[in-house]
C-alpha cells in the first residue's frame, strides 16, 4: 500500500505524469464553469454570475499551470526555478476563490473587499518567493524551505477561515463546501506533519486536489432553476365570456381616477399582484442619501388585504437598494442567502418570503421614482425572465402616474401648510380680540375700585371729624365739674381727660394715615386707568400695524446674516477640517437659511404692498444692471439644475432707475423662477433691456424675460396677474401655477411707477415686459447716494 501511493505521489510531482494532475483539476474547472453558464442563462440569478467570474478565474489559472509545466517538460526553462513557488500561489489563491464561491454566493462588499485583498498578498507572496528563490540556485529542494513553510502555513489558516464562515453562515448546500475544505485542509496538514519529501512538489496536497477539485461540479446546482409550469390539458371549448379579467380591469380603470396618494399606491399593488399572480406586491421608496428606502404600501394577494408602510433599512437589503438606484432589475431564489430576503422576512414578519423580484419604476430623466417588489412566501412560485420583462412593460407605464401622484401630493402638502398658516394667522387675529376685550374688562374694573376708594375715603373723612368734635365737648364738661373738689381728688379727675385725649389723638393719627393711603391708592388707580385707557388709544390702524409686523420681520434679518456668516466660517475650514457628513449638514443649514431669508424678503414685500396706498419702502437710484447680475445669481442654481441655458442682453450704461432696488431684484427673481419652471430641459431663457423713450418724452427702461414653456392661450392672458388665477384653483398653462407670485409682481412694478403685460405665442412660449421709468435729474441731485448717468 506505500509503494502504490508512493507511485501515485510520484506521477504527480515528476513530469509528464505531472500533466495528468494538471488536465484533472482544469477539466473539473471547466465541466463546473459550463454547468454554471448555462444555470445563469436559465436564471439570471446573480449568484449564477459570481459562479461565472470565479470559476472563470479558476480556470485561467489551472491552464497557466497546465502550460508552464508542458514547456518546462520539454526543457525550454528550468522547473526548478520559477515553478515551485507560483505552484504554491496558484493553490493558495485558487483555495481563495473556491472559498469566496462557497461562502458568499449573493454579493458582501466587506467579504469581497477582503477577497481581492488576500488575493493581492498571496500575488505579492509570489513575487517575493520567486525572487528569492532565483538567487538560492539549484543546490537545494523547495519543500521545506522557509517560502514553503509559510505557504502552506497561510493555506491552513485561510483552510480554517473558510470552514468557520462556512460553519456561521451555512449557504446552500454547504456540506459539500465543508467537505471540500476538509480534504484540503487533511492534504496540507498532512504535508506538515509528516516528513518532507525529496523535490520541490508536495504530491499529498496533489493527491488531495485531485480529490476535492470535482466537488466543483455541484456548486451550480445549490440554487435551483425556475419551474416551468407543466402543460395543463387542454379543456373542452367554452363560450368565452370575457377578454380579461373583470377584477384586473377594474383596477385599472380606478387607478386613473383616483386623486388621493394613497389610495393610488393600494390600487398599483392589487392591481400588479392580481396581474402578476404575485401572493405579495409591495411599493418602495428610492433610497436617501443614508441608504434606507420605505415600503409605501402593499397588498397580500393570498389574504386579499392591504399591508401597511414600513421603513426598510438599506444596509440589511443592499441588493434592492443597489438595483432601485441603478435602474435595474433584480431576481433572487428562496434558497439565496442574501441578507435582503432575512430583512424582508423581518419587516413582513414571514418565516420565508420566498422567491423576489424587482423592478425599479423610472422617470423621463431616468431617475427612479419608486420600485416595485414581488414575493412569493406562500405559492412558492419561481420568478422567470418573461415575468421580469412583463413587470418592467409595466413599470415603465406607470412612471408617468406615480409623478402625477407625487406632484399631487406635494400639491395637497403645500395646500395643507397654506391651511395651517391661516389657521394660525386667525388665531392670532383672536389672541389680539382677546387682549382688546381683557383690556376693556381691566380698565372697567379700576374705574370701579377708583370710585369705591373715593366714598370710603370720604366716609372715613366724616367719621373721624364726628368723633373729633365729640372728644373736644366731653374734655370741657369734665374740667367744669372738678372745681371745689378735693386736691387728689381733682388730680385724679385731671388724670382721665389726658388719657382719653391721647386715645383721640392715636386714632386721629390713625385716621390719617389711612386718608394717605388710600390717596396713594386711589392715585395709583388714576394713573393705572390713564395708563390703560392711553393702552387703548394708542391701537394702531391697520396700515401701521402691517407697518410694525414688517419691522418685526426685519429684524430677522439679523440673526439670520450670523448664521450665514458663521456657517461659511465653518465652510472655509478656518477652525478645523470637516467631514463629509458635517459639510454636507452645514450646506443644508446654509440653503435653508438661504430661503429664509428669501421668504422674509417676500413678506415684507407682501406686507408693504397690502398697505393702503402702500410704496416701496427705500426709493432710490438704482443700477439696473448690478440688480440684474444680482438676480442672475440668485437663479443661476435651478437653471443649472435643468440644464437651461440663459441668455442675457442688457447695456452697461443703462440710466438709473427711480425705484425701490430690492423690488425690482425679487420682481426679475420670481420672472426667472417662472421662466425656468415652465421650460423644458436643455431650454433657453432670455433676459433683455433696453432704453426706450426720445429727447422730448419721459425716458423709460424695458427690461423683456422670454421663456419655451409653449405660451399662455388667449382666454387665460387676462387672468395672468390675478391673485387667485383660475376660478377652479389650477394653475394657469404657461405660467409656474403662481399666480399670487405674479400678482404681487404686478402690484410691486405699479408701486415703482412701471407697467408689465405678457405677450404669448401658441407652441412656443411668453415674454413678460416691464416698463421701469428712468430717475430725472432733479431726483438724482437730492439723493446724495444715488447713482449718476
Amino acid at each position: 500500500m506505500n509503494i502504490f501511493l508512493t507511485e501515485i505521489i510520484s506521477l504527480l510531482t515528476q513530469p509528464p505524469g505531472n500533466l495528468v494532475y494538471h488536465l484533472v483539476l482544469t477539466f473539473s474547472v471547466a465541466g463546473a464553469l459550463q454547468v454554471a453558464l448555462s444555470h445563469w442563462r436559465s436564471s439570471q440569478f446573480p449568484q449564477g454570475k459570481r459562479m461565472v467570474i470565479g470559476l472563470s478565474l479558476l480556470l485561467v489559472i489551472r491552464v497557466a499551470m497546465f502550460v508552464l509545466a508542458g514547456i518546462a517538460w520539454q526543457g525550454l526553462f528550468n522547473e526548478h526555478i520559477l515553478l515551485p513557488p507560483v505552484d504554491r500561489a496558484a493553490t493558495l489563491i485558487s483555495l481563495l476563490v473556491i472559498l469566496w464561491m462557497w461562502c458568499f454566493p449573493e454579493p458582501v462588499r466587506l467579504a469581497d473587499a477582503a477577497t481581492w485583498l488576500v488575493g493581492l498578498l498571496g500575488l505579492t507572496g509570489m513575487v517575493l518567493s520567486v525572487v528569492w528563490w532565483t538567487g538560492q540556485g539549484t543546490a537545494m529542494d523547495y519543500n521545506g524551505s522557509w517560502a514553503d513553510f509559510i505557504g502552506e502555513v497561510a493555506t491552513i489558516v485561510l483552510a480554517v477561515a473558510g470552514g468557520l464562515i462556512l460553519l456561521v453562515r451555512k449557504p446552500n448546500n454547504w456540506g459539500l463546501g465543508m467537505g471540500m475544505v476538509c480534504i484540503a485542509l487533511a492534504g496540507h496538514a498532512a504535508y506538515l506533519i509528516l516528513p518532507t519529501p525529496l523535490g520541490d512538489f508536495s504530491g499529498i496536497v496533489r493527491l488531495a486536489q485531485v480529490a476535492y477539485y470535482p466537488f466543483l461540479l455541484a456548486l451550480p446546482q445549490r440554487f435551483p432553476l425556475p419551474s416551468q409550469p407543466a402543460p395543463i390539458p387542454a379543456a373542452p371549448p367554452e363560450r368565452r365570456r370575457s377578454a380579461a379579467d373583470l377584477k384586473l380591469l377594474e383596477g385599472l380603470l380606478s387607478l386613473g381616477s383616483a386623486s388621493d396618494p394613497g389610495q393610488v399606491c393600494q390600487t398599483i399593488t392589487s392591481t400588479v399582484s392580481t396581474a402578476m399572480l404575485a401572493d405579495i406586491c409591495l411599493l418602495l421608496t428610492p433610497p436617501d442619501e443614508h441608504g434606507e428606502m420605505m415600503i409605501q404600501c402593499g397588498y397580500d394577494l393570498i389574504r386579499e388585504d392591504s399591508l401597511p408602510g414600513t421603513i426598510l433599512p438599506g444596509k440589511s437589503a443592499s441588493l434592492i437598494a443597489t438595483a432601485i438606484s441603478r435602474g435595474l432589475p433584480l431576481r433572487l431564489p428562496a434558497s439565496s442567502t442574501s441578507e435582503d430576503l432575512r430583512t424582508l422576512g423581518n419587516c413582513l414578519h414571514l418565516e420565508r418570503p420566498g422567491h423576489l423580484l424587482v423592478a425599479p419604476v423610472m422617470s423621463l430623466e431616468n431617475i427612479p421614482i419608486a420600485g416595485l417588489l414581488l414575493l412569493s412566501p406562500y405559492t412558492n412560485r419561481t420568478w422567470t425572465t418573461e415575468d421580469q420583462a412583463l413587470l418592467s412593460n409595466f413599470t415603465r407605464a406607470m412612471a408617468q402616474l406615480l409623478q402625477r401622484t407625487q406632484a399631487l401630493a406635494s400639491l395637497q402638502n403645500e395646500l395643507e401648510r397654506a391651511r395651517q398658516e391661516l389657521e394660525s394667522a386667525l388665531a392670532q387675529v383672536e389672541e389680539l380680540h382677546g387682549a382688546n376685550e381683557s383690556i376693556q374688562d381691566q380698565l372697567q374694573v379700576a374705574q370701579e375700585q377708583g370710585e369705591k376708594n373715593r366714598l370710603q375715603a370720604e366716609s372715613l373723612a366724616a367719621l373721624i371729624a364726628d368723633q373729633v368734635e365729640a372728644g373736644k365737648g366731653s374734655s370741657a364738661t369734665k374740667a367744669d365739674n372738678s372745681q371745689g373738689v378735693h386736691r387728689q381728688s381733682i388730680m385724679r379727675e385731671h388724670a382721665t381727660p389726658p388719657a382719653e385725649g391721647d386715645y383721640y389723638e392715636g386714632e386721629l393719627r390713625l385716621a390719617l394715615e389711612e386718608v394717605a393711603r388710600l390717596n396713594a391708592a386711589l392715585s395709583e388707580a388714576d394713573q393705572k386707568y390713564l395708563s390703560l385707557k392711553n393702552e387703548k388709544g394708542s391701537q394702531v390702524p391697520a396700515d401701521e400695524q402691517y407697518l410694525e409686523m414688517a419691522n418685526i420681520v426685519q429684524e430677522l434679518r439679523q440673526p439670520m446674516s450670523s448664521i450665514t456668516g458663521y456657517t461659511d466660517f465653518l465652510l472655509s475650514e478656518s477652525v478645523g477640517i470637516l467631514g463629509a457628513l458635517q459639510r454636507k449638514f452645514l450646506e443644508r443649514i446654509k440653503i435653508s437659511t438661504e430661503r429664509m431669508n428669501r421668504l422674509v424678503n417676500e413678506l415684507v414685500r407682501l406686507t408693504v404692498v397690502e398697505m393702503d396706498g402702500g410704496k416701496p419702502i427705500n426709493v432710490e437710484a438704482t443700477d439696473l444692471y448690478a440688480v440684474v447680475e444680482e438676480a442672475i445669481s440668485e437663479s443661476i442654481d435651478g437653471l443649472r439644475q435643468k440644464d437651461i441655458n440663459l441668455r442675457v442682453d442688457v447695456p452697461e450704461q443703462l440710466p438709473p432707475l427711480n425705484a425701490d432696488q430690492d423690488a425690482i431684484k425679487q420682481v426679475l427673481v420670481n420672472l426667472l423662477e417662472n421662466a425656468r419652471e415652465v421650460t423644458q430641459l436643455n431650454g433657453e431663457i432670455s433676459l433683455r433691456a433696453s432704453l426706450q423713450g426720445g429727447d422730448h418724452q419721459a425716458a423709460y427702461v424695458l427690461v423683456q424675460i422670454s421663456d419655451q414653456g409653449g405660451g399662455i392661450p388667449p382666454e387665460y392672458i387676462s387672468r395672468v396677474f390675478s391673485r387667485f388665477g383660475q376660478a377652479d384653483g389650477k394653475p394657469i398653462p404657461g405660467t409656474g401655477g403662481k399666480s399670487s407670485h405674479l400678482s404681487v409682481i404686478k402690484m410691486l412694478v405699479e408701486n415703482s411707477g412701471g407697467r408689465i403685460w405678457v405677450d404669448s405665442q401658441a407652441e412656443v412660449g411668453s415674454t413678460f415686459s416691464i416698463l421701469l421709468p428712468v430717475a430725472s435729474e432733479e431726483f438724482l441731485n437730492a439723493e446724495p447716494g444715488g447713482l449718476q448717468a
